[in-house]
């Protein structure tokens, strides 16, 4: 279902993270026992990370890795895993499908995690053009491999995210983080993202001790889809706050 999903995306820059359950392979032969029938009747939780495209979002800020490669991924797999508490695993290389190349991390006998660069063959058929960089978790043995860690879960949101842009001119002593403060003050739960992505500064056009910031905003509700007239209300929040207490002007 995931790769369906990731192949019907065909977008250049995607990260997707899934969670599913897996029945016991069957190899094509119906059970020859009660035993076997049983072992194929559990399901093992699966949690998938799938990488491709651009490195990081839009920033105007430049950056030295375009595109993400294996060790992006073995950054986010490595990360989760220090923020779940878990440690003290070995690692073994890998050359089987679906991958190119792969890493797998276990405690003995125990997979953890493996991951690694998608077959070419793979991605050919998928009618996907870029490397595709993919994570499978054994997530029931990461859960055991926690110990007495206590791990709080938020769970994903149902609806669409909405993204709107402002260009603000300000004074140079204001900086993106008085900005992403306010915003977050005066938005609140609604604010799920602030993004600089372009900085503009010539005193001829702007004024003396000025910059022009272009920030992007992306807002979600957890419970419903956002209307444009939702939309409206806060970008008017945020605008009367950002002129009120930043001074700030907003750049057509």
């Amino acid at each position: 279902m995931v790769w369906k999903q990731f192949s019907a995306t065909r977008t250049a820059n995607i990260r997707i993270c899934d969670c599913l359950n897996l029945g016991k392979p069957t190899n094509g032969h119906p059970p020859s026992s009660a035993k076997e029938e049983k072992q194929q009747e559990q399901e093992t939780h699966r949690l998938s990370i799938f990488l491709t495209g651009a490195h990081t979002a839009e920033s105007w800020q430049p950056v030295s890795k375009k595109t993400v490669d294996f060790f992006t991924l073995k950054a986010f797999v490595t990360n989760l895993l220090t923020r779940l508490g878990v440690s003290g695993f070995q690692e073994t290389t890998l050359n089987e499908a679906p991958f190119q190349y792969a890493l797998k991390l276990h405690r003995g006998p125990q997979e953890l995690v493996t991951f690694g660069a998608v077959m070419p063959t793979i991605l050919k058929k998928m009618d996907l053009k870029n490397p595709v960089f993919f994570a499978d978790f054994n997530f029931e043995n990461v859960l055991k491999a926690l110990g007495s860690n206590k791990i709080q879960f938020v769970e994903l949101g149902k609806f669409p995210t909405v993204r709107r842009d402002l260009a603000l001119v300000i004074d140079q002593t204001v900086g993106f983080g008085d900005i992403r403060q306010l915003a977050a003050k005066t938005a609140k739960k609604m604010l799920k993202e602030v993004n600089l992505f372009d900085v503009f500064e010539d005193e001829s056009k702007l004024g003396a001790g000025k910059k022009s910031y272009a920030v992007s905003f992306v807002f979600e509700d957890l419970e419903k889809t956002l209307q444009d007239k939702d939309i409206d209300a806060l970008m008017g929040q945020l605008v009367g706050a950002f002129e009120g207490k930043l001074g700030a002007k907003i750049r057509s």
